[in-house]
């Protein structure tokens, strides 16, 4: 019989040869790095549309009759309505060698959830007060919902094929786990945000925190674009 070494040597022998791995490739894991953080930004405020969103939706948006799910059916369809769309846009720009670089993409994303909300804090600038009896049109949580949707189309799967593709070889599945690490700390931290929203004297209030958030996230991403280009060309 063959000798085979412990379990627990093994886990150990492959979690040193995983951090040898990140010390060769420290290009590829702070580009990663700096990915996941706007994933954790960019889910912060995307997730408070199912939470905060939809308490402003049923205090104060005119629904005409519908049930307040149907603003939580918004994003799903949407998916499925502007995902050919926005393949296409990338198609076209691809043949003319116009497609920007998935890191600007990502930056595009979290500007379009930017100005997600900042149409809806224009839209809820008629409610003086949480407990204002003022209802604003239908209109602006759809336009809220466009937005937020093609930013998570530019977001979301973007950024996992940029880090499936930085990724070297052998840290391919840690690295993607990183990445769908960033949810749950996004998820967290929504949760935490959202909590805040009683605190703001005006509904708009809180809509232009949440812009101004993924907005900078934006910006950073824009600053950060070139220097990573530089050191993970891909």
């Amino acid at each position: 019989t063959p000798l085979t070494s412990p379990p627990a040597a093994n886990d150990k022998n492959s979690f040193a040869k995983m951090l040898d791995l990140m010390r060769e490739n420290v290009n590829a894991m702070m580009a990663t790095l700096i990915v996941c953080v706007a994933g954790v930004a960019f889910s912060v405020v995307y997730e408070q549309q199912g939470s905060t969103l939809m308490i402003f939706a049923d205090e104060h948006i005119n629904l005409h009759g519908l049930p307040t799910e149907f603003v939580a059916a918004l994003n799903p369809a949407l998916v499925l309505a502007l995902t050919p769309a926005v393949t296409m846009v990338w198609e076209r720009q691809a043949k003319t060698n116009s497609e920007p670089h998935q890191v600007t993409k990502i930056a595009l994303g979290c500007g379009l959830l930017a100005t997600s909300f900042a149409v809806l804090m224009f839209g809820a600038l008629p409610v003086d007060s949480h407990a204002s009896p003022v209802r604003v049109s239908v209109i602006w949580i759809v336009l809220n919902q466009i937005f937020l949707t093609a930013g998570e189309l530019y977001t979301f799967p973007v950024a996992l094929s940029y880090i499936s593709k930085i990724a070297p070889e052998g840290l391919l599945s840690a690295i993607i786990g990183l990445w769908f690490g960033s949810y749950f700390f996004g998820n967290y931290f929504s949760g935490l945000l959202g909590a805040t929203y009683p605190t703001f004297d005006t509904p708009s209030g809180f809509f232009a925190m949440l812009s101004a958030l993924a907005g900078a996230m934006c910006v950073a991403l824009l600053l950060a674009r070139k220097p990573l280009r530089r050191r993970c060309p891909v």
